[in-house]
């Protein structure tokens, strides 16, 4: 995945699209991280450059501005804090606490999640 500098979108080889893609790693993640209302589902993909999943269901936040913050939060947190050569696809799912939480605390697990997969792939490399 090639980030140039300057531009700030969330490319589509970045998302995971397929059901079957959420799928097999729904079934069969290699690592599984949680942080406060968020829970990460981390497999390899051999592709070299990450790809992310969201799953932010009606049930946990019913409406839809507070699903889209959500998203936003952390589409912006991988494209910013998950390097571009680390061949891994996520799913992150949230809970319904992550909603009272501020910007600022959603990042600070963010962040811990990522640095989290980044340890785990280094060591597993």
């Amino acid at each position: 995945m090639a980030r140039t500098p300057g531009k700030q979108g969330f490319p589509r080889e970045a998302r995971l699209l397929r059901r079957a893609s959420y799928d097999q790693l729904l079934r069969n993640p290699e690592y599984v991280a949680r942080v406060g209302g968020l829970r990460a589902l981390v497999r390899e993909n051999h592709r070299g450059h990450p790809r992310l999943g969201i799953m932010a269901p009606k049930r946990h936040l019913r409406r839809a501005v507070d699903r889209s913050r959500v998203k936003r939060l952390l589409r912006e947190s991988f494209r910013t804090s998950v390097p571009a050569d680390l061949g891994v696809d996520v799913v992150v799912g949230v809970t319904r606490d992550i909603n009272s939480q501020s910007n600022k605390a959603v990042f600070r697990q963010l962040r811990q999640i990522w640095q989290r997969i980044q340890d785990r792939s280094c060591r597993s490399s």
